[in-house]
């Protein structure tokens, strides 16, 4: 609570920042005291936090029945509010008050409580006074909505003036306001009473001053959004002028920026369209548009919430011009907060949402990545529920996402490509009459495949958030065509290691009328050896690690069994024992002199240059720019995908006014 601004007779006083300066019975702390959902829970004071702040500043206590025997209310009612001793001892020096004899003749009761409505944007309570004979009732909500629920002539004439400063300051403005109630007003009428007959010809108290100031991580997490390419808006309940403060607070919006407020004009007729205007947010003076450029990455919309209802009623064409230049949404309803959402998806963006009260559930359920910062109502709808009390919590959200994403498809191009290996050799060995053996096979599926497709998804992810986004598709041609490549780089390989040993004049090809498939021959040793190798040469190219997640140096078991299987292929490959020769079916190289040791060892060159040219096909294809580009010239694509970009790119901003021109007929 940083002030409050007390009302008498019309006219503001001058604003108060420590309750000693107030008069405890004055209706407007008496307002204070009581018009909250407060709750005490195992001695502890819970509730919403503005009501707490508010509360807080009052000093005084609050009291729920059985906790005291002495409680005069329990039967009357469920909570009582009593200011603390040494403030009814203050008022004997105070010389606008009275003196009391004892601290009950302060002690309110709680009657019946109309909670938050996020549609009238206001709560009621209705109290006792033990001394006063009738009931009264205190009213606390946005100031333009009790504004309408006040008698004119309690409002004094500067209203909107300080409104308007504390607003534009960023400051959070509450209003409060109160009404006796008859005195043949009961207990039971108080039950029995609808909000409709409370909140009306209320007398205006004053305002509450709050300062929810920035926590110190939200700066420097939307300036790694911003950096990352990824667009940040504001979607609140508060005024529109103490969002766009905030706004540029924490630099969501530069802070030179200029912000044009879009309003829509009140009409009589239900059949006439209302007209669209606009004003700048600092000088409330309507700008000239012939100056405005919608591409000027420094200039922004702001919209509230009844302008909204009437842009979806009266211009719902130009909501998706709009929403790719607004980023200010306030006075926004949990419904409008929902609408919005899916608003943004239907222009094709990826919504991520981040709220902590029951009014942000249906958008947290409808966004794509819904995250709650509260374990209370809006985690039961959000997918997502964060015990980090801010917003960073989504930063970590998008890198884990974006970890997965990258992981999943390396895994699954791994194991795509793991069965096209097996199916080249074990075609090509066809055709030389041979076959893989049983321990061949479970050597590559047990021992090769299962621990590499286990590994290589224990990387974490990158601690920075990149601005290159990870391809959203598997069977985008980006990532096809270079799939493509390593299948035809493998068959090349296997087929370039058979035609070496068909080179040997030792060599002694299988005869051509067998009947039977022999596994023990040169074609299945060379063949076997060089995908063995293939397998694992692959599994470490797909283990990509930035810009997404941590370098591949970071993930040790993956790394342990790379090195493990590269020395246990390598050692078979060059000069296996006679034992394991035999269980493997695998011919022992050393029987074969001076000759088969240069083979050995020549044949390591085609794993070498398969390393090389996977390393290639990677580095140089694999979601690169230009390939992109080349795609897009081949297949005539002159605009971007997204609803959202082709919006960007292809609005022309003196079409755009002239739309608007057409539809308000009175922009000015």
């Amino acid at each position: 609570m940083n002030s409050v601004l007390p009302c008498v007779g019309a006219k503001f006083f001058e604003p108060v920042s420590n309750i000693s300066g107030l008069n405890v019975q004055s209706k407007f702390v008496q307002g204070m005291a009581t018009c909250h959902s407060l709750t005490t829970i195992d001695g502890k004071m819970n509730g919403d936090p503005l009501d707490l702040n508010m509360f807080e500043f009052t000093k005084w206590t609050l009291e729920e029945p059985g906790a005291n025997e002495n409680t005069r209310f329990d039967i009357l009612a469920p909570t009582i509010v009593t200011p603390k001793k040494e403030q009814v001892l203050a008022q004997l020096d105070h010389p606008d008050s009275e003196i009391f004899a004892d601290q009950s003749s302060y002690q309110i009761g709680i009657i019946r409580e109309f909670s938050f409505s996020s549609t009238a944007q206001c709560m009621s309570v209705i109290c006792k006074d033990l001394k006063k004979p009738n009931m009264f009732a205190f009213t606390k909500g946005a100031p333009e909505k009790l504004y309408n629920f006040c008698i004119p002539e309690t409002i004094p004439t500067d209203f909107q003036n300080r409104l308007s400063f504390y607003t534009t300051r960023g400051f959070r403005v509450i209003a409060l306001a109160y009404k006796e109630l008859p005195v043949k007003f009961k207990w039971t009428d108080a039950q029995a009473a609808e909000r409709d007959m409370i909140e009306h010809d209320l007398e205006f108290l004053g305002l509450l001053i709050l300062q929810n100031p920035l926590k110190s991580e939200t700066v420097p997490v939307l300036r790694q959004f911003r950096n990352a390419n990824i667009r940040t808006v504001m979607i609140t309940g508060d005024n529109i002028r103490t969002a766009i403060s905030v706004a540029r607070d924490c630099e969501m919006v530069d802070s030179t920026a200029t912000i044009y407020i879009l309003n829509v004009t009140e009409v009589n007729n239900i059949n006439e369209k209302p007209n669209i205007v606009m004003e700048k947010a600092d000088s409330g003076v309507q700008p000239d548009f012939t100056a405005i450029h919608i591409y000027d990455t420094n200039s922004y919309f702001a919209i509230d919430g009844k302008t909204w209802t009437n842009l979806k009623l009266y211009y719902e064409d130009l909501i998706s011009s709009l929403l790719v230049r607004t980023t200010v949404f306030a006075r926004f309803q949990p419904d409008q907060k929902t609408q919005l959402v899916t608003s943004f998806q239907d222009l094709d963006y990826i919504v991520s949402m981040v709220g902590d009260g029951a009014n942000d559930c249906g958008a947290l359920k409808a966004a794509h990545v819904g995250v709650s910062l509260s374990p209370a109502e809006a985690s039961v709808a959000a997918p997502f529920t964060s015990g980090i009390p801010d917003i960073s919590c989504i930063i970590w959200l998008i890198l884990e996402g974006r970890c997965s994403l990258v992981t999943s498809f390396s895994i699954f191009k791994y194991m795509a490509l793991y069965s096209m290996i097996q199916f080249v050799t074990i075609l090509i060995i066809y055709t030389c009459h041979s076959m893989l053996g049983n321990f061949q096979f479970l050597f590559i599926d047990l021992i090769i495949t299962t621990t590499l497709a286990v590994t290589m998804g224990r990387q974490g992810p990158s601690k920075i958030l990149h601005s290159k986004r990870p391809m959203s598709s598997l069977v985008s041609a980006k990532n096809l065509v270079p799939l493509t490549l390593q299948i035809f780089a493998i068959a090349a390989f296997q087929v370039g290691a058979l035609y070496y040993l068909y080179q040997q004049d030792w060599f002694q090809p299988i005869p051509s009328d067998v009947s039977d498939e022999i596994i023990l021959s040169w074609e299945n040793t060379v063949l076997f050896t060089v995908s063995c190798f293939q397998y694992v040469i692959l599994a470490w190219h797909f283990t990509k690690g930035k810009p997404y997640r941590m370098n591949v140096f970071t993930n040790f078991w993956f790394l342990l069994n790379v090195l493990c299987l590269m020395v246990i292929v390598t050692w078979m490959a060059l000069y296996p024992c006679k034992r394991i020769a035999e269980i493997m079916e695998l011919i022992d190289f050393a029987e074969g002199g001076f000759h088969h040791k240069n083979f050995r060892c020549l044949l390591l060159l085609f794993p070498i240059g398969q390393f090389i040219v996977a390393g290639a096909i990677e580095t140089f294809m694999h979601e690169r720019t230009w390939l992109k580009r080349l795609f897009q010239c081949i297949f005539c694509k002159k605009q971007p995908k997204n609803k959202y970009k082709r919006l960007l790119q292809n609005q022309n901003f003196e079409d755009y006014l002239a739309s608007l021109r057409e539809l308000s007929n009175s922009l000015r």
